[in-house]
């Protein structure tokens, strides 16, 4: 599936089905949603994306709502989806062993990981790529680590379902397809 060029006015929903849109992180919300503003961009924002339901985060009910909200309203062209950041390294570790769990890295050629901002990477004894490294280890997949996309970065634009090809030893990832349709 290729998205359609985005024009003018079409209209951006941001949602946000991992954690919540905290007081510290609206600045720099605000900032990109101005950004796609500035570019001609109407940005709306999912109802439960600012959601505080359990003291912690919008329910998983909400976050679902949101996500199926926006994919079933047809003047919505594009969805943000805000990730989440700042897991421990026991909650990666038990994320990436679900991941082994489903069979997902039976079924992938190679995993690219993007910046990964961390406060307390200084500190730690083990990082994410360790992680990821140890829990592959038997697949025996390339793995690139690249900071040009991620979290609290500059971001490069990756599509979803587009093949690429990339090479491990030079760094270097290739959109070898068309990945968006021109009307």
């Amino acid at each position: 599936m290729k998205a359609l060029r985005l024009q003018q006015n079409d209209k951006i929903g941001i949602i946000s089905p991992f954690n919540p849109i905290t007081a510290d992180l609206i600045p720099q919300l605000n900032k990109g949603i101005d950004l796609l503003k500035s570019l001609g961009f109407e940005v709306v924002i999912a109802r439960n994306a600012l959601a505080n339901t359990l003291g912690f985060s919008a329910t998983p009910e909400e976050k679902a709502d949101d996500i199926n909200t926006m994919f079933k309203d047809s003047s919505i062209k594009a969805i943000l989806f805000l990730e989440s950041y700042g897991f421990s390294p026991e909650e990666c570790y038990c994320n990436l062993m679900q991941l082994e769990q489903l069979g997902v890295f039976q079924k992938v050629k190679g995993i690219i990981v993007g910046y990964i901002y961390d406060e307390h990477s200084k500190t730690r004894a083990i990082h994410f790529e360790d992680l990821l490294a140890r829990v592959t280890a038997k697949y025996r997949l390339p793995i690139l680590k690249v900071n040009d996309f991620g979290h609290n970065c500059p971001n490069t634009v990756l599509p979803i379902g587009a093949k690429v090809k990339f090479n491990t030893d030079e760094k270097t990832i290739e959109i070898i397809e068309e990945c968006i349709r021109f009307n």
